[in-house]
Order: C-alpha cells, then sequence, then structure tokens
C-alpha cells in the first residue's frame, strides 16, 4: 500500500494544492467520507461547490484548517473562554467540528448569512497535507449530490458530480487511506465557560469531552 512518503502520492496532493491556489476544486478523503474543497479566499470556486453538488444557498460549509493560527485568522477565538478552546484545540486532529463566530471578511456563501462558521482539523493524512500546503483553510464538505449517501471509495462518488469536474483545473486525490465510513464528524458550538451546545452526534467519542470537564446540553436548553 502506498503511504504519503511515496513520491507519487506527494507529488499528487502538492499538484492538488496548486490547482486549489490557482481557482480549482479538489476531491479528497477525509478520516470520515470523501469531502469537496477548495480555498475559502476563492467565490467562484466556492459557487462550484454549491452547483456540483446541487446543494442550497442556505445550507453554510464547513472547512478545514491546519492550525491554530489559521483558526484565529478566520473566526472570533477570543469571544470564547480560553480555558473552553485551549481544551477543544487539545483535542484535535479529530472528527470534532467547532461552530464559531466567524470574523469579517469571508465570502457570505460560506456562511449562509449566519455569521458563524464550522471549523476541524482532520486527522486524516492526506486532508491534512492538503490543508497545510494551501496555505489556507479550505472547505470540507462530503462529495455527494446533496441528499445522496456520502462515499468512503472514489468509485462511489456521482458520476454526475465527477463529469463536472473540469481535469485542466480540478482534482480527485484516490489514495489511501481510504475513509473510515460510519458517522460524520461531531458538531459542537461552545456557548459558555466549558459548556457545549450539541449540534450533530457523529464519530467523536463524547466521553473525550466529558473527561475534561465540558458540560454537555441539548440545542434547546443552550442560552
Amino acid at each position: 500500500m502506498l503511504t504519503l512518503s511515496d513520491a507519487s502520492i506527494s507529488e499528487a496532493i502538492r499538484d492538488a494544492a496548486d490547482r486549489l491556489r490557482r481557482g480549482g476544486v479538489a476531491i479528497y478523503p477525509t478520516e470520515t467520507f470523501f469531502a469537496i474543497g477548495c480555498r475559502i479566499d476563492c467565490p467562484h470556486a466556492i459557487e462550484r461547490i454549491f452547483q456540483l453538488k446541487k446543494r442550497r444557498h442556505q445550507a453554510a460549509l464547513p472547512v478545514l484548517i491546519s492550525s491554530g493560527g489559521q483558526l484565529s485568522s478566520i473566526t472570533q477565538v477570543q469571544a470564547c473562554d480560553a480555558e473552553t478552546m485551549d481544551a477543544l484545540r487539545s483535542l484535535w486532529p479529530a472528527p470534532l467540528t467547532l461552530l464559531l463566530e466567524v470574523k469579517p471578511g469571508l465570502p457570505a456563501l460560506l456562511t449562509a448569512g449566519t455569521g458563524k462558521i464550522a471549523v476541524r482539523i482532520s486527522p486524516h493524512p492526506v486532508a491534512s497535507v492538503l490543508t497545510e500546503l494551501c496555505g489556507c483553510p479550505i472547505v470540507c464538505t462530503s462529495a455527494n449530490i446533496s441528499g445522496m449517501p456520502p462515499s468512503t471509495h472514489a468509485g462511489g462518488i456521482s458520476r454526475e458530480l465527477l463529469n463536472g469536474l473540469d481535469a485542466d483545473v480540478d482534482a480527485l486525490l484516490d489514495m489511501p487511506p481510504r475513509p473510515s465510513g460510519g458517522l460524520p464528524s461531531t458538531i459542537v458550538e461552545p456557548c459558555g465557560p466549558m459548556t457545549l451546545r450539541i449540534l450533530r452526534h457523529g464519530a467523536f467519542d463524547m466521553q473525550r469531552l466529558e473527561k475534561l470537564g465540558f458540560v454537555i446540553i441539548t440545542q434547546e436548553a443552550c442560552p
């Protein structure tokens, strides 16, 4: 099996990152499913993702980051309790997505006018390296037609979506390790000191949050 030390895989990821810098989109594996993404500073590419997925513009797009520095560049982390954010960052990389207040200046398409953005650091080596090489957060939404099941292998991705890719500017990273499938990432929103609102149950082990002292409450119970 190929590893990220293999020149062919490393070169493919570098090429994909270069295509994203030029305004393309990429399909790539994550720890859960195949995703489709682009740089978050490229509105044209973001719009293409909505079109390729037939996704409603009222549905915001989650993103991947590669570092805490990128987190502070796009979110209002200072609005959250420092102890809370330090504890959450200690859990990354993981299938744990945080919903945070967004900083002004990002394309409105990303947030669907909510003023918030969903962010995580992926533990998948391909997704992680791609995000780092881009030097910019990237969109990370399932590579499927909206309403259809996500895929753990490239052969399961909608032919309609794949046919919409442009071979000259886009990329498909079909390489190991294969996504594990199962549940998507867990989504939580800080809503008080060491208090999280659960927005979506997913692949992250909630006991890890409880062991750190977090109080987990339902969406309805959060002020």
